[in-house]
């Protein structure tokens, strides 16, 4: 085992099975450093879903950067412009490797703000996130989340 890997020990139900799979994840140091709020210089952030209003959430919670939910198209067509963002294989998820860091992504903002691709909101006050309440349940009711723009 690596230094500093992190294990974990689970199962999974199994539809057509009478029992549940077992599993081991093991995570290096480097992957678990791109959970949110964790190593915030890194350049790299794996994520469990290619929702693109998913990934510009969690990249931005990573990083803190301002942004609004109408922004993703945008984002995701910025992370494909340069093979940013990279497939994973993912079992009952679809896993994204993001690659960039906060000053790169802020640069990206500033020239789309400059260009008129994306604008910011006329209205000062509250940006709901509309989130799938788990990433695995696809077909489940989004949940809404509030963050509070200050500005």
């Amino acid at each position: 085992m690596l230094p500093e890997a992190q294990c974990f020990r689970g199962s999974v139900a199994v539809p057509s099975r009478k029992r549940p799979a077992r599993h081991l994840v093991a995570a290096s140091a480097e992957l678990a450093k791109t959970k949110p709020g964790a190593d915030r210089e890194g350049a790299r952030t794996i994520l469990c879903d290619d929702d693109p209003v998913f990934v510009l959430f969690r990249v931005a919670s990573r990083y803190g950067l301002p942004v609004v939910p109408e922004w993703a198209p945008w984002f995701m067509r910025e992370l494909n412009q340069p093979k940013a963002i990279g497939r994973l294989i993912g079992l009952g998820c679809s896993p994204v490797l993001v690659s960039g860091n906060k000053p790169i992504f802020l640069k990206w903002i500033g020239k789309a703000l400059r260009e008129g691709l994306i604008h910011i909101p006329k209205e000062n006050g509250s940006i709901t996130w509309k989130l799938p309440r788990n990433f695995l349940a696809r077909s489940a009711p989004e949940a809404a989340m509030t963050v509070r723009a200050t500005g």
